[in-house]
């Protein structure tokens, strides 16, 4: 199955699939997200995310392609309308889980994006590759970028008024997070004139999380 998304949606958040409260046990597996308007921009702060699950469940999430404007991250996700009130963000895996059972985030390639936003006047995730919130979670051998080559995922933040960052992993969850033989590279990001713009490959957000990082 292919997904083609779209930031037309300009509802506060906008996602490719939604697992919302009540929905568990899901499979979701070998799937393309990918923009096909070219130079698109939304025009306000929201969030948008390809696949976002809510909390207290558990679900499967390996194999997708998210990037490109074709499928399996084919091309270049062209999003470069950043305007200063549009400090849009976007999240390619967002994972709220439980702390009884482990979901699992293993396989998804995450590539090919050429993404320019606007600023805010508090500090700004812009790009955030694999996000978990809560829960227990195993991400096992996702690719965020490519081994080789420069900007295969390029983010700018062009209006900020303070600083802007950029994850490749980001671990919020007070439970048991394995993030392990993993892989990031070709990142690029621009700031704006006054302001920075940083990166950072795997940030643990959360005091209270067990995780165990191995092998990336």
């Amino acid at each position: 199955m292919h997904k083609i998304f779209d930031f037309i949606n300009k509802t506060a958040n906008a996602n490719g699939i939604t697992m919302i409260s009540g929905s568990d046990n899901f499979t979701i597996s070998g799937n393309s997200f990918y923009e096909t308007v070219e130079d698109f921009g939304p025009e306000g702060g929201y969030s948008y995310y390809a696949i976002r699950t809510n909390s207290n469940s558990v679900h499967t999430i390996t194999n997708n392609y998210i990037g490109g404007n074709a499928a399996e991250v084919s091309g270049t996700w062209q999003t470069t309308k950043g305007v200063a009130d549009a400090h849009y963000s976007f999240t390619a895996i967002y994972v709220a889980g439980k702390d009884d059972e482990a979901s699992l985030v293993q396989g998804n390639i995450i590539k090919n994006f050429y993404m320019v936003t606007g600023g805010s006047t508090t500090n700004h995730d812009t790009w955030d590759g694999i996000f978990i919130q809560t829960g227990n979670v195993d991400v096992i051998e996702n690719t965020i970028g490519a081994t080789t080559g420069t900007a295969s995922i390029y983010v700018e933040a062009t209006h900020g008024s303070t600083i802007a960052t950029a994850h490749g992993f980001l671990n919020n969850s007070s439970g048991t997070v394995n993030i392990i033989d993993n892989t990031i590279g070709s990142i690029e990001i621009k700031g704006a004139a006054d302001y920075s713009h940083s990166f950072e490959g795997i940030y643990l957000r959360s005091s209270a999380n067990i995780t165990y990082i191995d092998g990336n």
